[in-house]
C-alpha cells in the first residue's frame, strides 16, 4: 500500500488535496453497531449442493467475521464505547408486520418471529447490560 489509509485509495481527482485531519472519536459520541448476525444465517442447508454453494459464506462468517466482531466488541466494551445490536425479527408469528422486501419470495423471504431461536443473535455475540 502506498501512503497512509488517508491517501492510499483516493481517486486521482483528489491526488493533490491535503491529507484529512486525524479522526478523533469520543467515547460518549461513538457506538459500535452490530447488525443481523443471527442464527438463521449460519444454519447449513440440508441439501449437499446448496450446502456447498453456501460454504464460502459460512466459512468467512465463522473464520473471519464473527471472530473479528467478537474482538471489536471486547475492545469497545473495554474502552467504554456502547455496543448496539440490531436484528431482523417480526413481532407477529405469521409475519404480517414484516417489510415488503422480507415478504417477497426468494432470498429475502424471511419469517423470523422475535422469540424463535433462528431470529436470535448468535451465542458469541450477545448484548450485555
Amino acid at each position: 500500500m502506498v501512503g497512509s489509509w488517508k491517501t492510499a485509495f483516493r481517486s486521482f481527482y483528489y491526488a493533490q488535496a491535503p491529507e484529512p485531519e486525524d479522526i478523533v472519536l469520543s467515547v460518549t459520541d461513538t457506538a459500535v453497531l452490530v447488525i443481523d448476525i443471527q442464527n438463521t444465517y449460519l444454519e447449513e442447508p440440508k441439501e449437499e449442493a446448496e450446502r456447498e454453494r453456501w460454504r464460502p459464506f459460512h466459512d468467512r462468517m465463522r473464520g473471519l467475521v464473527i471472530p473479528n466482531t467478537v474482538k471489536l466488541i471486547a475492545d469497545a466494551r473495554t474502552r467504554g464505547v456502547e455496543v448496539i445490536f440490531a436484528r431482523i425479527a417480526c413481532l407477529t408469528e405469521d409475519g404480517r408486520d414484516r417489510s415488503l422486501s422480507q415478504k417477497k419470495p426468494g432470498f429475502n423471504s424471511l419469517l423470523l418471529p422475535k422469540d424463535r431461536d433462528d431470529s436470535q443473535l448468535i451465542p458469541e455475540l450477545q448484548p450485555q447490560g
